[in-house]
C-alpha cells in the first residue's frame, strides 16, 4: 500500500519530504507527551486538594493550569489628577516628561519637541544624521 503524499509535498525532493514527514511525526509524538504531562500534573492537582485548601488558591491554580488569565490591561496613567488610558495619550506624557528633563542635560539632542519625539522614536536615524549620512 502506498503512502498518501499530503498536499504540498509533492515539489519537494525526496530527502526533504522524508525531513518533512519525520519532523511532523516528531511534532506529534511531543504533542501527545505534552498532553501525557498535562494529564498527569492535572491529576496530581486534583488529587492534592483537600477541605484546607482556600478557594481562591484553587481557582488561581485552576486558571494557570487551564491558562484562562484575562488579558494584560492597558497601562493607565494619573497626571495632574486625571487618569489617563489611552495609550498614545500616556506615549504623549511620557515624550513630554522626558523631554522636560533631558533639556537640563547638555547631551540630549538639541531643538524643540519633535526633535526630542524623533530622538526616542528612532535613535538610529540621529546617529546617521550625525555622521552626515
Amino acid at each position: 500500500m502506498a503512502a498518501v503524499q499530503r498536499p504540498g509535498t509533492s515539489q519537494l525532493p525526496v530527502s526533504s519530504r522524508q525531513c518533512l514527514d519525520a519532523f511532523r511525526r516528531y511534532r506529534a509524538r511531543a504533542r501527545r507527551v505534552l498532553k501525557e504531562v498535562q494529564r498527569t500534573s492535572w491529576k496530581a492537582y486534583i488529587s492534592s486538594i483537600n477541605v484546607r485548601a482556600p478557594l481562591t488558591d484553587v481557582f488561581n491554580n485552576v486558571r494557570r493550569i487551564t491558562r484562562k488569565y484575562s488579558a494584560p490591561s492597558l497601562p493607565v496613567l494619573l497626571s495632574v489628577g486625571r487618569t489617563v488610558a489611552d495609550p498614545k495619550t500616556v506615549a504623549d506624557f511620557f515624550v513630554e516628561h522626558f523631554a522636560s528633563v533631558s533639556q537640563k542635560d547638555p547631551a540630549a539632542p538639541d531643538g524643540n519637541r519633535l526633535a526630542v519625539v524623533g530622538w526616542l522614536a528612532c535613535p538610529c536615524d540621529l546617529a546617521s544624521e550625525a555622521r552626515g549620512g
